[in-house]
């Protein structure tokens, strides 16, 4: 097993421990650093490494490593690629040039998912109002913390 960490340039903390603790595992860990606001670099570097490991299922968090893993897990002809919802207002609905961009880049390489993970009810029922993909691909599965 293989774990791919999509880190902004200089945000490396915890990946130290991470890997470690992955490593404890006998999961490989690669790091790569992208850059803001948009790095096709590292699309081409993800898609190099799914060529060359050729993963059954790739699974990204996070606006831009979803953007880079599923056009990359895409590309490579990755048969299985989800990615986790966490908190999709932080840009879908809003008016502003750039949210609008990453909404489109979102919604049109949500596409390339076979599912999507929703960490809540109303997130899921959020990407559906929204047509952010096919509402059959959404699956909630809540956050392990239990805030009660």
């Amino acid at each position: 097993s293989i774990v791919v960490a999509l880190m902004r340039e200089g945000s490396h903390h915890g990946a130290l421990r991470i890997e470690k603790e992955f490593a404890h595992f006998g999961v490989q860990t690669i790091q790569y650093d992208y850059l803001k606001p948009f790095d096709v670099l590292a699309i081409y570097r993800l898609w190099r490494l799914f060529k060359q490991v050729r993963p059954q299922i790739v699974h990204t968090h996070l606006t831009r490593p979803d953007f880079y893993g599923r056009v990359a897990a895409h590309l490579a002809g990755v048969p299985f690629v989800i990615s986790t919802i966490r908190s999709p207002n932080q840009w879908l609905g809003r008016k502003d040039p750039l949210s609008r961009l990453i909404a489109i880049f979102d919604r049109t390489t949500a596409a390339y998912c076979t599912a999507v993970v929703a960490v809540s009810e109303s997130v899921r029922d959020y990407l559906i109002a929204n047509r952010f993909c096919d509402k059959e691909k959404i699956s909630v599965i809540e956050n392990a913390i239990d805030i009660d």
